[in-house]
């Protein structure tokens, strides 16, 4: 396996700042003076409770009830969906959400939705509950959730707070800070969850059920510059082949792996406190290499040798450079099984927008 140029500069790039700002799209940042890209929930409508009123002040998006909503044992909650993510929400399934937040009152809780299934009524929910004083990543179903992790977090109505939820994969991760001061280095909470796998990304407002101390009160919130990262697709091709330990490495990855983002190649179930290697091209490959086959292209590829931990695990940090559209990278890993065999992990392709 020869080093190529190109390669050579991706992971020299280990060494750059994780700071490079990603490549971000703004969604919307209403100037317009209108919500013309987004699908009004009115989920009030009907209930008995009101109506949802959705208005534009100053260049943000108001969503708020038109009445006070009584305290209730349930959750209820009023939304508006990105219309670009309802047409198209593969292009929205690995990626990062961030909103500007403000919680008009002490009543109000907001959340992003992402992932999110309209009909089902089913999806990811990153929140800030102002009642109290969390922030949350859920399990969204209809008027249910289920807590998938979550954590104490001063906030006060009329303040605004910069919310980004992040899903790639089985990992959802979620940041909140006060806007204007500097975005925290890593998420205040990090989950592994399968429940679903694409959809829209979406705002909501609800309130506090009155068994967790909630009292009542008009729900409003404000969101503006809703900004969008999209993460590199993942696939998996060809095969692995086991070690004498039984198992077979694997690799994946997590973080941020998007143009100026710092992700990591995770490898697992290789020997324990022994020596791995990662290897990186632009093309894949089916070349048999004793008992295993070399899935990435060896004249255009290049590879790291990395110790394994004693749980036979290693991980290699990388910054992709700002300006590589439509990069395409496979990567493959390697697990030294006695003097003169190797164990392989199957091929992962990673597609970057």
């Amino acid at each position: 396996m020869k080093n190529s140029a190109p390669a050579v500069a991706i992971l020299a790039a280990v060494t750059l700042c994780s700071s490079l700002a990603a490549q971000q799209t703004l969604l919307d940042d209403f100037a317009s003076g209108t919500d013309a890209l987004w699908q009004r929930i009115d989920r009030l409508a009907g209930t008995g409770l009101g109506t949802t009123v959705y208005t534009v002040p100053s260049g943000r998006y108001r969503i708020a009830s038109s009445q006070a909503i009584p305290a209730l044992p349930m959750l209820v909650a009023t939304a508006a969906a990105n219309l670009d993510s309802i047409a198209n929400p593969g292009n929205y399934a690995d990626g990062r959400v961030q909103v500007t937040m403000r919680l008009d009152n002490d009543a109000t809780n907001a959340l992003v939705a992402m992932r999110y299934d309209l009909a089902a009524q089913s999806g990811y929910g990153f929140a800030a509950n102002n009642v109290e004083n969390r922030i949350y990543i859920s399990r969204l179903f209809g008027t249910n959730s289920v807590t998938l992790a979550s954590t104490p977090f001063g906030l006060a109505a009329n303040t605004d707070y910069v919310v980004a939820g992040e899903c790639f994969g089985d990992r959802l991760a979620l940041k909140v800070w006060l806007a204007g001061s500097p975005e925290p280095a890593l998420p205040q909470l990090t989950v592994q969850n399968t429940a679903f796998a694409g959809g829209a990304l979406g705002l909501a407002i609800y309130n506090q059920a009155s068994n967790l101390g909630g009292t009542g009160g008009q729900l409003s919130a404000q969101f503006d510059d809703v900004y969008f990262t999209r993460y590199a697709a993942t696939a998996t091709y060809g095969a692995g082949c086991p070690g004498s330990w039984n198992a077979t490495p694997g690799l994946a990855v997590s973080g941020q792996p998007t143009g100026g983002g710092t992700f990591s190649f995770d490898l697992s179930q290789n020997a324990a406190t022994s020596l791995a290697a990662l290897v990186v091209g632009f093309a894949r490959s089916n070349v048999g290499l004793g008992a295993c086959t070399l899935l990435v292209d060896p004249s255009s590829s290049v590879s790291l040798l990395l110790p394994t931990n004693g749980s036979g695990a290693a991980s290699q940090s990388l910054t992709i450079p700002l300006g590589f559209p439509a990069l395409v990278l496979d990567a493959q890993s390697f697990a030294l099984d006695a003097p003169s065999a190797f164990a392989a992990s199957l091929g992962l392709e990673l597609i970057f927008p």
